[in-house]
């Protein structure tokens, strides 16, 4: 729905470890590098700019 806050980038990190740890017990490198350049480009892309929108880190942490 292109809406973001808090909790869904939380959700989002907590979701992406859980796949990544799955991932390194059942098949070591399979789709690791691809879970993580997802992350890293949706971070660089999308989370980044949402953060400096709102103020950046330091006003990030009081909301």
């Amino acid at each position: 729905d292109g809406i973001y806050n808090r909790g869904r980038i939380v959700t989002l990190f907590y979701f992406t470890y859980k796949l990544i740890l799955k991932s390194l017990r059942d098949q070591p490198s399979s789709i690791l590098h691809v879970l993580v350049e997802w992350t890293v480009r949706f971070v660089k892309e999308i989370v980044a700019p949402w953060i400096v929108c709102k103020g950046g880190w330091v006003s990030f942490s009081f909301v």
